[in-house]
């Protein structure tokens, strides 16, 4: 006995792809040369934090997919490519954003997924929708955030 449906949310940042290729090996002399020389392509070399957490990052990216493509579950990752991890004080836009990409996704899985629709009928779909889009978006944080919640922790095999 389980789950039948999982929806998965992925709110984790983009891995960035503008990094400078240089090659096997770097030389510390080429790199200041290149800083120095105002009309040289500015290269963006990691530092060691971020080669540490992408080797993180690899290690749970096979399990990641396969979690993505299993039957049971629904990926979904909201439009937040322009939030940084730090960016706290835009808590209601990103709020805001992550509701109403949520509603639309939602409304798209019931329509698609025949578990979604035995589990939800139509008339509570529609007594849901009804009530939640007359609510104020400063009232979208109210929600109980008590509930028991699980996730699983990619980086944690």
């Amino acid at each position: 006995m389980g789950a039948k449906i999982v929806i998965a949310v992925d709110v984790g940042s983009a891995a960035e792809t503008n990094l400078y290729n240089y090659g096997d090996s770097l030389s510390g002399f080429w790199v200041l040369l290149k800083k120095l020389n105002p009309f040289a392509e500015p290269i963006k070399v990691l530092n060691m934090e971020e080669i540490q957490s992408r080797l993180a990052y690899v290690s749970c990216v096979q399990q990641l997919q396969s979690v993505k493509n299993a039957g049971y579950c629904q990926y979904v990752r909201p439009p937040i490519e322009e939030f940084k991890t730090l960016d706290f004080y835009r808590y209601d836009e990103i709020r805001d954003l992550g509701y109403k990409h949520g509603v639309k996704q939602f409304g798209e899985l019931v329509k698609t997924n025949e578990d979604l629709k035995n589990v939800i009928d139509a008339e509570k779909l529609r007594s849901l929708k009804r009530r939640y889009w007359r609510r104020e978006p400063s009232k979208l944080s109210m929600y109980d955030r008590g509930r028991a919640s699980s996730f699983t922790n990619l980086a944690a095999q």
